[in-house]
């Protein structure tokens, strides 16, 4: 009578057993989550070294050459020595260096140009620059400056051919009358010409 209850005691403890091991072998597997995304940094613009654009090295980029002619219309500079430029331009006898330095000097200070040409015990060899000049005036419309500066033209048929023309000139552009004109620097044989208005014609 004693193995009766052992015996079922036997059976419960092995009905408990068999049931932890069916509820253990339906526990569903851990699942393996996925990683979380790591948020997204601002786009950042790569340095200006890595992104600039180089040109291509063979190719041609077009070069102007200066010429003499546009060194003329460079302004001087303001330590320029005129009338060490001058003197040495007398010196080589290059008129064409005479008419280039005296008329940068002009341009740079007239009147300091014209103190230093009155000054010279000899104007022979600058005589085309000053024409030259005296031209550059009248076309500006100074009729008074122009013939101030055909003073140091030598005396002569030049000079009056030149004040002849800064009249004739001034007439044409009309910054004279024939009022204003100044006769008694005309020559007389050329005075009818000019109240004419033939003159250049």
């Amino acid at each position: 009578m004693k193995t009766l209850p052992m015996l079922a005691t036997s059976l419960l403890v092995l009905a408990i057993i068999v049931g932890f091991g069916i509820r253990a072998s339906e526990r569903p597997e851990p699942s393996i989550s996925e990683p979380l995304e790591r948020p997204s940094r601002p786009s950042v613009s790569p340095p200006f070294w890595k992104s600039a654009e180089v040109s291509d090295p063979g190719r041609e980029i077009p070069v102007r050459i200066i010429q003499a002619e546009d060194l003329g219309a460079l302004p001087p500079a303001a330590d320029t020595d005129h009338v060490a430029l001058l003197t040495q331009a007398i010196e080589g006898m290059d008129r064409a260096a005479i008419q280039s330095a005296a008329l940068a000097w002009y341009r740079h200070d007239p009147q300091a140009t014209r103190d230093w040409l009155a000054a010279q015990p000899s104007l022979d060899d600058l005589q085309p620059a000053i024409s030259y000049i005296v031209h550059e005036i009248s076309e500006n419309g100074d009729l008074d400056a122009a013939i101030e500066w055909s003073a140091l033209i030598d005396e002569g048929p030049a000079r009056e051919d030149t004040i002849f023309e800064i009249h004739a000139l001034a007439l044409r552009n009309g910054l004279i009358t024939k009022d204003q004109i100044k006769l008694e620097l005309i020559a007389p044989s050329r005075r009818a010409e000019l109240l004419s208005g033939a003159a250049g014609d």
